[in-house]
């Protein structure tokens, strides 16, 4: 660590300013940038050495990404980032880039026919799977219940 007197180098600065955004609260993000918005007083700094902070917090944190005419929203996980920057929206079948400062979807695009035949043929698998689990737990519960007396 740098001497109180010595001055903190900018990638220092990017490195610190970028903690305080993945580690801020669920819900905090814009206090939190402002905050540190103010405190450094460099906006192309903060833009240019923190902006992978701001993708990697919004996975993490599961930012639902809504979009005009749509009813509901999609999250923006690491699971949904199909690469470029592009995110996949499985109920709309469409992906879209994230800005992922001001939280809103941009450039949306249709997918071609057989990525949306293969979302829906995942989603449908994936149901399945989770139905069929749910069920074998509940007759395994009741099974090990139907002995306790009541």
């Amino acid at each position: 660590m740098a001497d109180y007197d010595e001055p903190i180098s900018d990638t220092e600065k990017a490195r610190i300013v970028s903690n305080f955004i993945l580690h801020s609260p669920p819900g905090e993000f814009n206090e939190v940038f402002n905050d540190v918005r103010i405190i450094l007083d460099n906006d192309k700094l903060l833009k240019g050495g923190a902006a992978e902070s701001f993708s990697k917090h919004n996975k993490e944190q599961f930012v639902p990404a809504r979009a005009d005419g749509l009813e509901d929203a999609c999250l923006v996980t690491e699971h949904g980032d199909i690469g470029g920057g592009r995110f996949l929206d499985p109920r709309s079948q469409k992906s879209f880039k994230f800005d992922h400062l001001r939280k809103v979807r941009v450039a949306p695009a249709s997918l071609p026919q057989d990525v949306c035949s293969h979302v829906s043929l995942c989603i449908v698998s994936a149901y399945r799977v989770l139905v069929d689990c749910s069920w074998t737990v509940l007759i395994v519960v009741l099974d090990t219940l139907k002995d306790e007396p009541i």
